[in-house]
């Protein structure tokens, strides 16, 4: 027989600092913003027309052929015993494994041209300014504002702080 053992009260935990929103901040904004993330709106896929269901809900034809305006982002999956013929079925599971294969050769093309985890991060991460940079230039452009001219009187501003030297240089002689 087991001996029970008393155990102490336990107090609630307090709520983590990095959870709590900040005053003015929306729940579910990151730091720093008030906006809330817009929510990828869920699409609902049907049932293609070709397989209109009966009353029980099963198809009331068999397809001989996959339809042509079939869409795997819109229609539901077409199943085996949707197909009048077994073979249709492993065409289209051919088409879709060879789909993933294109995929994954180019991932795999990607990986070797960045390397490691690290630099795939980087390339993300220039990629993603890269276009927000490109929408910049275009919300200057539409203002009337000479983009390149602009670029390049930042360039020079930032090459004349390069060459000033400092009062705190080392190459100069300590008094």
């Amino acid at each position: 027989m087991a001996k029970a053992t008393p155990t102490a009260p336990v107090a609630p935990r307090a709520p983590s600092p990095v959870s709590a929103p900040v005053a003015g901040q929306a729940p579910s904004a990151r730091p720093g913003t008030t906006e809330l993330k817009a929510k990828k709106e869920k699409i609902v896929r049907v049932t293609h027309p070709a397989l209109s269901p009966d009353a029980e809900g099963k198809p009331t034809v068999q397809l001989e052929a996959i339809p042509q305006d079939f869409d795997a982002k819109l229609h539901k999956p077409i199943r085996r015993k949707d197909l009048k013929d077994e073979t249709l079925h492993f065409d289209l599971q051919i088409q879709r494994l060879e789909k993933k294969i294109t995929d994954l050769r180019r991932q795999k093309e990607e990986s070797k041209q960045l390397g490691s985890v690290k630099d795939r991060a980087s390339a993300k991460k220039l990629l993603a300014l890269q276009k927000r940079m490109d929408e910049v230039t275009k919300t200057l452009e539409a203002s009337g504002t000479d983009v390149t001219a602009l670029l390049a009187m930042l360039k020079a501003k930032q090459s004349e702080k390069a060459v000033e030297p400092t009062a705190t240089d080392a190459t100069t002689p300590a008094a």
